[in-house]
């Protein structure tokens, strides 16, 4: 078979399937014992396809973490083993050996996640800091300062004098002002 499964074989009407095999001709022989299995195979494969047909199942491949390295999975083997021998002797010196290598799995995996987070925010940082670093090399100097507009740095305009502004001159500039909003509006 090719990786795929079969249906239910238990669901399979025995009898039809019976008469399939009956009504084909895999009860006639050959002197060739290739001819006889070819035909016994070809034979069988069509009444089972027909009863139970292969079911297609899809598999995800993950990728391997990078945080869980050979030495861990090796420790995770080893704790296995001893839960295993402790769960058939049922010994204390069997319960305490699994005990002290799962305590032993558990500080391994969490300095290494440690370790693993340390290395995968340096290379974050070193990524956006290679990021600005082209982004400033490529930055046009002469293009980025025509852009730029001189500012005068003298003024011109003085106020000398301020005068008190009554709440009817406020309103009435108010009412005078039209209604349109715009974007930039708080409200």
């Amino acid at each position: 078979m090719d990786g795929s499964q079969r249906g239910e074989l238990r669901d399979i009407c025995v009898e039809s399937f019976t008469d399939n095999i009956k009504a084909s001709n895999i009860l006639s022989s050959s002197a060739d014992l290739f001819i006889t299995v070819h035909q016994f195979e070809s034979t069988l494969h069509g009444p089972l396809d027909k009863h139970a047909p292969q079911a297609g199942k899809s598999v995800v491949l993950r990728p391997k973490s990078p945080c869980f390295t050979d030495q861990l999975r090796e420790a995770k083997r080893t704790k296995r083993m001893l839960e295993r021998k402790w769960g058939k002797s049922g010994l204390d010196i069997h319960k305490q050996l699994f005990m002290d290598q799962a305590w032993t799995l558990h500080e391994r995996i969490e300095s290494t996640k440690c370790i693993c987070k340390k290395t995968l925010a340096d290379e974050f940082a070193s990524y956006f800091r290679g990021k600005v670093q082209t982004f400033l090399k490529n930055l046009d100097e002469s293009e980025s300062l025509s852009l730029l507009k001189p500012i005068d740095d003298t003024c011109t305009t003085s106020f000398s004098a301020f005068h008190a502004v009554s709440t009817d001159d406020v309103n009435r500039i108010i009412e005078s002002s039209t209604a349109t909003p715009c974007s930039l509006d708080p409200i």
